[in-house]
């Protein structure tokens, strides 16, 4: 039965993505999940995987072009299968568009075409060698598949070579600047936003328009959530660490408080079946929220695994498709922050910071006082969905599942 491989849904607010480079031909015969394509949206670059096991019957795209999201971008089938335009149950985009979706993008096709081969980009990296005028064909990769990532333009940068002729010295003209732009300034440097930055100002310039946030915050006690640690990080294959413990626990509190974990559209909200945890993760231009699907229904353990494996995806700049997002965490405690603020990722409607574990003294009781790993959490409520009381009743429970529950129920094991 021929069957299509859909173009995922990249991010909650991206309508379409660019196809990168294809990794099956016509006639390949491919198994269930493997990779067929890498793609692009304004903010990272993602592998395609397939459901469906057989014979890649035709590709409906070339790299370059763009596609929306959920539309078919191949149908996969049995050997010998007919292809037709008959299967096509979402309209693909028109001749007139993509033309002109080549145009935006070709960039990414004409920096790739090199003597010999193809080489890929990450686009901060493109947008890096364009700056310093440096030839990419010139440059090793070290992402995935050979793929340049922004250290390995800035390498070659440093050493003030590969300058193109009609850019001379740009290097020399920037004083040798680095592109996080440290030390001394000879005078103002303007810095374009990247696409991500773009879409980032964009997104919760939005948020803190149109979405009436409220704060609370809440001390808790992590003294006993350590020490958990501590006695069964040996026992897992992966480092679990304290943001698992927290994600965790904010998964299990969600299942009480289900409107917390809903979207917000128009004049209504959602509330969502599926509790998938987004976890803040900073790369090279801002923040990417990789989601760990079902996270009431994972352990620690595995929350950890698949908190690495995004993590790793997101700083190389190459994630698998995600699920769509219902609850953001976002943790600066690895910077010695104390609480924050954050901001609303919609269609969400909260967000929960938190911030760094401290050791302080604190009272057990009238005649006690001992030394306590202490930390604070701040949670962001969109006072449409939800009002202060229901908001404190929900990080009420997140306190009370990390200050012992989670683990006196098993349910960190």
């Amino acid at each position: 039965m021929v069957k299509p491989i859909n173009m995922p849904q990249i991010g909650q607010d991206i309508e379409a993505g660019v196809i990168v480079e294809w990794r099956v031909k016509e006639n390949d015969v491919i198994a269930k999940n493997d990779t067929v394509a890498i793609v692009e949206s304004d903010k990272a670059t993602f592998e395609v995987e397939t459901f469906e096991a057989g014979t890649v019957l035709k590709l409906l795209y070339n790299e370059g072009d763009e596609a929306k999201v959920f539309s078919p971008i191949a149908y996969v089938g049995q050997r010998g299968e007919k292809w037709n335009e008959a299967f096509a149950t979402v309209s693909h985009t028109s001749e007139t568009t993509k033309t002109k979706v080549r145009g935006a993008a070709s960039v990414v096709s004409e920096d790739k075409q090199v003597e010999g081969g193809k080489i890929f980009v990450a686009p901060l990296a493109r947008k890096l060698a364009q700056k310093h005028g440096i030839d990419l064909s010139l440059i090793k990769g070290s992402g995935p598949n050979g793929r340049i990532l922004k250290q390995d333009v800035l390498a070659l940068a440093s050493g003030g070579s590969a300058q193109s002729e009609n850019k001379p010295d740009t290097a020399a003209k920037n004083n040798g600047l680095r592109s996080d732009v440290t030390g001394v300034l000879s005078e103002d440097q303007e810095i374009p936003f990247s696409k991500m930055r773009k879409k980032i100002a964009e997104r919760l310039t939005h948020s803190k328009q149109n979405i009436p946030h409220f704060y609370l915050t809440i001390d808790v006690d992590m003294t006993d959530a350590m020490a958990w640690r501590k006695q069964n990080g040996g026992n897992s294959t992966v480092k679990m660490t304290v943001n698992d413990i927290i994600i965790k626990a904010v998964a299990t509190a969600l299942s009480s408080y289900r409107k917390l974990n809903g979207h917000i559209e128009a004049d209504k909200l959602i509330v969502r079946k599926n509790i998938n945890i987004g976890v803040a993760v900073s790369v090279e231009e801002g923040l990417l929220v990789p989601v760990i699907p079902d996270a009431d229904q994972k352990n620690i353990a595995e929350i950890a695994q698949i908190s690495r494996q995004n993590t790793e995806g997101a700083q190389k700049g190459i994630l698998k498709p995600q699920s769509v997002g219902t609850f953001t965490v976002s943790n600066l405690g690895m910077f010695a922050i104390q609480g924050f603020l954050p901001i609303i990722n919609p269609p969400e409607c909260a967000i929960l910071g938190v911030g760094q574990i401290t050791k302080q003294v604190m009272p057990l009781d009238d005649n006690c006082i001992a030394v306590r790993e202490m930390m604070t959490l701040s949670l962001a409520s969109d006072h449409r969905a939800v009002d202060g009381t229901y908001a404190a009743g929900f990080l009420g429970e997140i306190k009370k599942q990390l200050e012992g529950v989670l683990f006196q129920s098993g349910e960190g094991s």
